[in-house]
């Protein structure tokens, strides 16, 4: 049997599908939540800046325990985090319902710490679950599975929004945390069971997870490109509501199309990763130079008949870069190190939305929100640049493992 045709069985295996079907769940309650969260707060006439300030505060505390986190799920059952971080945030979910249902202004500051408390959980999550693939998927289909996972739970991201849509135009805003908070339960309750061994490390200092880290060039270079595009140009959720409250009256429906279109390119881009033969390197590098393309077109085009179909591009490109990203970091480590690698992908995908955020709405204020896009645009293009000379220098030093090369046959090696 070949190797893709190995790969494509696994993707219709029972626990790939429960597992992929939690993550579609857990991701649509999340993106009702945060859609729901940026309009309760600029519909309670707050300025731009404030919803900087929430998406900051909202994932600085997650950005600082990132590493600790993920050097914590790699001496541990990642099976059972992922369960309690399911929960927590389930119960942290109902706590930003409460506070939405408060009658009144919005209490701004409660709100700010019960989305920081569940974005801490998020990032136990996240490295549990990058962990425990392992226990699902053989690393041979790690890229597959990974495009088909990215591809379920962004499919999340047109369910999940358009649905706060129907809920913030005909009823109270509360009901999206309701909502985000039953998806939690299902998301843990559909955790499949392992089919292979998890292999968990013992214990170490943190430090010595970092110098192993390092010493891997193709995974080092990409953490850090990756860090810094996410920086300048991932802050999506920041910036499309500065678009809708700009150019198109904060109009709920406007928004709701802007972050469909953007979910169905993200869908489409996973499920063509789930497909590719091509190496998982390269296609993030493809991924990335679409995404900044779309967002500089984006920024100078405010066409409403437009911006959808580069929204669609730009989710399209960022979902092919980001799930092969998480491939190449993933199967490029020892699996005793995943809970950690995990946990600095998690960091430099959201941690840095803390900065960027306020870089973003503050850019958005002085120069406008169109040039603001350009700029984020030109930056993640420079990015896919930067990775593709990082790219050639390691082929051309003989390389590293990939997505397509497990660092398990390099295992051995690896320092204790």
């Amino acid at each position: 049997m070949s190797a893709g045709t190995k790969a494509a069985r696994t993707l219709r295996s029972r626990p790939a599908i429960t597992y992929m079907s939690g993550e579609f769940l857990s991701q649509s309650g999340t993106y009702l939540s945060v859609t729901a969260q940026a309009w309760v707060v600029l519909e309670a006439g707050h300025q731009p800046l404030a919803l900087g300030v929430l998406m900051a505060a909202r994932y600085a505390p997650a950005a600082l325990l990132g590493p600790a986190i993920g050097k914590y799920v790699d001496s541990r059952d990642p099976r059972r985090l992922v369960l309690l971080a399911n929960y927590a945030q389930s119960l942290l979910a109902l706590a930003v319902m409460a506070l939405a249902f408060t009658p009144g202004s919005l209490l701004f500051v409660p709100f700010v710490i019960a989305g920081s408390a569940s974005q801490v959980f998020a990032m136990l999550e996240h490295a549990g679950r990058m962990a425990y693939v392992a226990a699902i998927v053989p690393d041979e289909a790690r890229a597959r599975f990974a495009g088909a996972t990215s591809s379920a739970s962004t499919l999340g991201r047109i369910v999940g929004p358009a649905f706060a849509s129907v809920i913030l135009t005909f009823g109270p805003s509360g009901l999206c945390f309701a909502v985000d908070a039953l998806t939690f339960v299902l998301a843990a309750l559909l955790l499949p069971r392992p089919r292979y061994e998890v292999r968990i490390a013992g214990p170490s200092p943190l430090r010595e997870g970092f110098r192993y880290i390092w010493s891997l060039p193709a995974v080092r270079d990409l953490l850090i490109i990756f860090s810094l595009v996410s920086l300048v140009s991932f802050n999506v959720a920041t910036m499309v509501p500065l678009v809708v409250r700009e150019d198109y009256h904060n109009d709920p429906w406007v928004l709701a199309a802007f972050n469909i279109a953007f979910g169905i390119g993200s869908f489409l881009g996973g499920a063509v990763r789930a497909w590719l033969r091509t190496s998982a390197a390269t296609s993030a590098f493809l991924g990335l130079l679409l995404f900044g393309s779309a967002f500089v077109a984006l920024g100078l085009t405010p066409s409403l008949a437009v911006v959808p179909a580069l929204l669609f591009a730009g989710g399209f490109g960022r979902l092919m870069f980001t799930a092969s990203s998480e491939a190449v970091l993933a199967v490029g480590v020892s699996q005793e190190r995943r809970g950690l690698v995990g946990s600095l992908y998690a960091v430099a995908f959201t941690g840095t939305t803390p900065l960027g955020a306020i870089l973003v709405t503050s850019l958005s204020g002085n120069v406008g929100t169109s040039p603001t896009l350009v700029m984020c645009g030109l930056a993640a293009i420079a990015g896919g640049a930067a990775y593709a000379v990082s790219l050639a220098v390691h082929r051309r030093r003989g390389g590293t493992a990939t997505a397509d090369e497990p660092a398990s046959r390099r295992a051995e090696t690896e320092p204790r």
